[in-house]
């Protein structure tokens, strides 16, 4: 069977167990740092569709021929907001690794050889006021020093002069939503508000570039949707395929037909059992290709799972679990399923724990307890994540197997061990048709358990004092 670390090329980040996720505008003057750096920041971005019309947009409002020139990138934790910005930044200050990452990607624009730029990383940082770094770094102590209620439209001209101008203001919402003072906040907006006009002046090469969560009204009203050119980092498609790019250098397409037409073959052969009827399988193996050697489960049940965890969420946490995944797996493994996420892996055990620990532990007991049957841990696995989803929890059947099934695997081994976890395993829980694990303990399955075991350690009689005890039966009873 061909491996994955045969069939693919794993990407450099990845082979090292240094999978860079979480960019940091404020370490961008550390030259220790990976922000610093523009070909290895460039290296690892991809360019998604909101990255592609962002591009071109700045190019035609450097140009004159676009009005807006505020660019605002939105969304919640880890879906790439910074880095979109740290991107966009080194394209634009370092000609050069620009137009070698623009060529990689055959796209073709063009951007100013000189740019001046003013980075803020304003939670940070935390300044009473956003003017106050962005006129500090282009060495304008003496504008500043003439600012009086906030930045006048005048101000910002002189501040900008004759040369692009890129100001780039991160956590911007964040920082601002802190802000309790009723004055200090008023002179902050009436100056996003200014900034943001002067963007649209054609006479001026300024661009503004902001990341936002864009869950405060009062901000996004001041600083104007008519002004903004505005994307939701939240298309899935785009987002998986920053994923495989991340973590795979190339990907061998023959050998990936092979292997996907095998699982394929596998599905005809156990008809609707795995929820793909055979006139749906073509439009499958298509989804298939596109994200080996990651299954199409693992990758829309991970998006569930992440694109609703608010603190640990997104391309970051999917990028860091799969990372983990795949160390582990590359050698033996030819795709990876929703089965792989062992939670008995230190590394996945540790993404999972961010997620919910109780129900992880609860995991772990029933795999120990049931580690006798050999499919028991990978039914239990995909059962886990799927009990993460914050709607609908839990697997049904053909989830249950889909998430399990390799190429020769007998499907009814799946199905005995199966309907042996729900008699053994104390936290599962079936309910209108789905398996979930939950917290608290499955009673009927545990009590009947113990006396199992009970029953084949002692002997009846035990058994029945066992059960007794457990279901508070009277004595008389067990006789």
């Amino acid at each position: 069977m061909p491996v994955i670390e045969t069939t693919t090329t794993i990407s450099q980040e990845e082979r090292q167990g240094e999978v860079f996720a979480a960019v940091k505008l404020y370490n961008l003057d550390d030259p220790n740092r990976p922000e610093s750096s523009a070909r290895r920041i460039l290296s690892m971005t991809y360019p998604t569709q909101a990255l592609q019309q962002a591009m071109m947009a700045i190019e035609e409002r450097i140009d004159a021929k676009r009005r807006q020139g505020t660019f605002v990138f939105a969304g919640d934790y880890g879906t790439g907001k910074s880095h979109c910005l740290l991107a966009l930044y080194h394209l634009l200050t370092s000609p050069d690794e620009g137009q070698r990452w623009l060529g990689k990607w055959n796209l073709s624009l063009s951007f100013p050889a000189e740019m001046q730029a003013a980075v803020s990383h304003l939670l940070i940082e935390d300044p009473d006021f956003a003017w106050e770094p962005i006129f500090t770094r282009l060495g304008r102590g003496d504008l500043l020093a003439k600012v009086r209620d906030r930045p006048t439209g005048d101000q910002i001209r002189e501040l900008v002069g004759d040369r692009p101008l890129i100001i780039i203001l991160d956590e911007l919402e964040s920082w601002f939503g802190h802000i309790e003072d009723a004055s200090r906040r008023e002179r902050n907006l009436n100056f996003l508000q200014n900034l943001t006009e002067m963007a649209e002046d054609p006479s001026l090469k300024l661009v503004v570039l902001v990341s936002l969560y864009g869950r405060n009204q009062q901000l996004l009203g001041r600083m104007g949707r008519e002004r903004m050119f505005l994307k939701d980092l939240g298309a899935k498609e785009d987002k998986a395929k920053v994923v495989l790019f991340r973590l795979f250098e190339a990907i061998d397409q023959d050998q990936a037909r092979r292997t996907v037409d095998d699982y394929v073959r596998t599905y005809t052969a156990v008809g609707d059992q795995v929820g793909n009827p055979a006139s749906t399988l073509d439009s499958f193996r298509a989804r298939m290709l596109a994200y080996y050697p990651l299954h199409p489960e693992l990758i829309d049940v991970l998006f569930q799972v992440y694109g609703a965890c608010k603190d640990y969420q997104n391309t970051r946490g999917i990028l860091y679990i799969l990372s983990g995944v795949l160390r582990r797996c590359a050698g033996e493994r030819d795709l990876l399923l929703p089965s792989d996420v062992d939670p008995g892996f230190s590394e996945v055990n540790d993404d999972l724990y961010q997620l919910d620990p109780v129900l992880l532990a609860r995991a772990i007991d029933d795999i120990r307890r049931n580690k006798d049957e050999l499919l028991a841990s990978d039914i239990l696995s995909t059962i886990l994540l799927r009990s993460f989803v914050p709607e609908m929890a839990g697997a049904d059947e053909s989830q249950v197997l889909l998430g399990c099934l390799r190429p020769g695997l007998n499907v009814n081994e799946l199905h005995r061990v199966l309907a042996k976890l729900e008699i053994n395993a104390w936290y599962l829980w079936r309910s209108q048709e789905r398996y979930v694990i939950r917290a608290e303990e499955n009673l009927p399955v545990s009590i009947n358990s113990r006396a199992a075991r009970q029953l084949q350690d002692k002997g009846s009689r035990a058994a029945a004092l066992k059960l007794r005890d457990l279901r508070g039966t009277p004595a008389s009873q067990t006789s």
